[in-house]
């Protein structure tokens, strides 16, 4: 009966032991990955500050972020009256023989506007394409809330 007591005793011990260097291990590994995900956590934080900072750079000439163009659309929501701005710039793009601010392509291919940025209450920049060529170009837009919205060419990049 002695025997029984101290082989099961011997026994215990060696699990305890191995539960011991097994619960270790797997503290340690846990302890490991949190700091890895410590690290990635600060890493992504310091990319969404960076990519933050980035797009408010990029945002500063846009109406978005500029309250005195706002401002000039008093009676109307500025950002209804960009809809109906930038709406009226696409109708553009529908008319027979091309969008008359853009330039005429040498091969016949219609010229049409792919990208538009309002940049304050009276420019917007636009990239534009054909089949033959790409370009960017300044426009000064006119609102009116009861009228086609009326567009002037300021300058043009051909590429």
């Amino acid at each position: 009966m002695k025997n029984v007591f101290l082989y099961l005793f011997v026994f215990s011990l060696l699990i305890n032991v191995f539960l011991y260097v097994n619960d270790s291990k797997i503290l340690k590994s846990q302890e490991t990955e949190l700091a890895q995900t410590k690290t990635k956590t600060t890493q992504l934080k310091d990319s969404l500050k960076l990519y933050k900072n980035m797009y408010d750079e990029a945002s500063y000439f846009s109406i978005d972020e500029n309250e005195n163009a706002q401002k000039t659309f008093k009676e109307y929501k500025y950002d209804e009256a960009m809809q109906k701005v930038l709406h009226d710039l696409t109708i553009l793009n529908t008319q027979e023989g091309g969008n008359p601010l853009l330039p005429v392509a040498s091969d016949g291919s219609k010229t049409i506007v792919h990208k538009a940025s309002v940049l304050n209450h009276k420019w917007i920049i636009l990239d534009y394409y054909n089949d033959t060529y790409t370009g960017e170009m300044l426009v000064e837009y006119t609102f009116d809330p009861n009228k086609f919205t009326e567009f002037k060419t300021i300058s043009n990049t051909v590429y």
